[in-house]
């Protein structure tokens, strides 16, 4: 592999991270509002 070819993975793998992140913290997001409404 060259160096371009390294560099790509390496992006791609910070946008998965990124990406997944932002789920984790929607669905924790979601969960929080979630119990409010039951709580509430």
């Amino acid at each position: 592999m060259n160096a371009k070819e390294i560099n790509q993975l390496k992006i791609n793998r910070l946008k998965n991270n990124l990406f997944s992140g932002t789920l984790v913290a929607i669905t924790m997001a979601w969960r929080i509002t979630e119990m409010g409404k039951t709580n509430g």
